[in-house]
Formats: structure tokens, C-alpha cells, sequence
């Protein structure tokens, strides 16, 4: 059975986008310098997306799109930097950034793709935060 890593980066931020390329090449070369069996490991990510804003870049289309073209038994996936502005929810209705009401419409969306992960056969996910900061956007 061929193993492979997709390591799902949206780069969430405008502009250079460090911590997440810069994640992803750590990561991959950790696995690289040690003894595990993997064939292929995928990068895959878009500057400025999210799960917020579908409709610039719909994470969910593309990763069944990667999922079938990579088949990937493990899977490493990283959203939310970006994703704290105002939000449309499955009615189209406007949210206003972090209310009750867009954590209720943003936690639908999180549900969604994590509902499309286990349509597939991927037997690892791991969904992983963004690091806390103390900086105000």
C-alpha cells in the first residue's frame, strides 16, 4: 500500500506567508531524515484561504479534487488564520465576525469538511491550530 502525506496549507495570511510554508517544509523534511515508508508527500495551499470564504477558494471542491488524484492514506490539514472576518452562512445570511452567530455558521463549515474527510478513505487526519497570539488583528 503506497502512503502519502497531504500537508493542506491555506496560507491564511496576505502577503508572505512564513509560518505556514515554513511549516510545511520543516514537516516534510522531518519525515524525510527519518525511517518512515511514505512514497509521495503532497503540499497543497492557497495564499489568503480559508474555510471562511468559499466563494474566493472552495477548500471543499478542491480537496475532493486532491483526495482523488493523490489518494492519500494520512492527511495534515491547517485552516483558521485567516478566517476571523465576517462570515455568509449556509442561507446567505451576513454574520457579523466572531458573534455567536458566525461561530454557529463558521462551526457548520468546519463540520462540512470534516464530514467530506471521512467520505474517503484517508485512515489519519490531523487538524491542527494555528499558534496563539498575543498581537491584536
Amino acid at each position: 500500500m503506497s502512503k502519502y502525506i497531504f500537508n493542506f496549507i491555506p496560507c491564511l495570511k496576505t502577503g508572505a506567508c512564513t509560518l505556514h510554508t515554513g511549516l510545511s517544509v520543516a514537516f516534510e523534511n522531518a519525515v524525510k531524515k527519518t525511517d518512515y515508508d511514505f512514497d509521495k508527500i503532497t503540499i497543497a495551499f492557497k495564499i489568503s484561504t480559508g474555510l471562511n470564504r468559499i466563494d474566493f477558494y472552495d477548500w471543499y471542491s478542491h480537496t475532493r479534487e486532491l483526495i482523488k488524484q493523490n489518494n492519500p492514506d494520512v492527511m495534515v490539514v491547517v485552516f483558521g488564520g485567516n478566517d476571523d472576518q465576517s462570515i455568509l452562512d449556509v442561507n446567505k445570511k451576513f454574520r457579523a465576525e466572531l458573534t455567536p452567530d458566525w461561530e454557529k455558521a463558521y462551526k457548520e463549515r468546519v463540520e462540512r469538511y470534516a464530514r467530506l474527510l471521512d467520505g474517503y478513505s484517508v485512515r489519519k487526519v490531523y487538524w491542527m491550530g494555528h499558534p496563539i497570539s498575543n498581537v491584536a488583528r
